[in-house]
This record gives C-alpha cells, structure tokens and sequence, in this order.
C-alpha cells in the first residue's frame, strides 16, 4: 500500500495491489479519514509490491508494481508502471521485464539523470534489476 495525493485536491489517497486480481485499486481520499471506494488499474500477473513517483516527470505521481507472474515461481517477471493523469486516474500499464519473481520495487534516481528509475528485487533470480527510465511518454 502506498499513499500520494493522485488526484492533487491536497487529500491523501491510497492505492492498494491486488495480487489475486492482477489490479491496483485506487482509493481517493474525503480528507476526513474516509475514502472514495476503490477503482480497479489492471496491472501484471499478481503484483506483490507497488511504490508511488513520478516517472515521467510531469509533476503528477505514477505508480510501480512488481508483477511475479503465476504461483511467483514459474519465471513470469517484470514490472508495471501506470502513468497517473492528476486527476485521481491511470493509463493502462506500460510492461517492462524484469528478474525472474520480482517481488518488491522502489522508486528512486539511481544514475543521478533527475529521473525517478525503479530498482526491483527479484526473488527467485537472487538479484536486484535497476530499470533506467529513459522512455520517452508523452
């Protein structure tokens, strides 16, 4: 589970994997401790973990899941980021491959560029993937 303001009214918001339904479901927030309920972003096969930032820097928060495929134990990998358009919803995830059983993905500027790339530990693989994000989107 993560928390940004998605739909940028000053409120936080949630979004939740959904492993056994291949979705993140965002819950926007009332800013009284209550919650919209919960529109489904499809996503990969089973995503374990997600994390929030923005990607392709818009200035509007994305987010990252780590999708380990089926039973996370038949070499089904990689990554799935849903560019959030500020106004509490997502475009259809751009896949990226990955390890083999990612499991859990961070977001963060690890080459220094001033873009947010995702590192993702990959648990059948026993490794770390550093996915650059140097795609263009519009």
């Amino acid at each position: 589970m993560v928390t940004s303001d998605f739909n940028l009214d000053g409120k936080p918001d949630l979004a939740v994997a959904n492993k056994d339904e291949d979705t993140v479901k965002v819950y926007l927030g009332n800013g009284n401790g209550t919650f919209q309920a919960g529109v489904p972003y499809s996503t990969g096969s089973s995503p374990q973990h997600l994390t929030v930032a923005d990607f392709n820097g818009d200035g509007v928060a994305d987010l990252a899941t780590a999708d380990c495929g089926p039973a996370c134990s038949q070499g089904s990998s990689g990554v799935s980021v849903l560019l959030g358009y500020g106004n509490g919803t997502f475009q259809f995830p751009l896949q990226f491959p990955a390890g083999t059983s990612p499991f859990a993905v961070v977001g963060g500027d690890y080459n220094g560029d001033g873009k947010a790339d995702l590192a993702v530990a990959n648990r059948d693989s026993n490794n770390v993937s550093i996915l650059l994000w140097t795609t263009a989107v519009p």
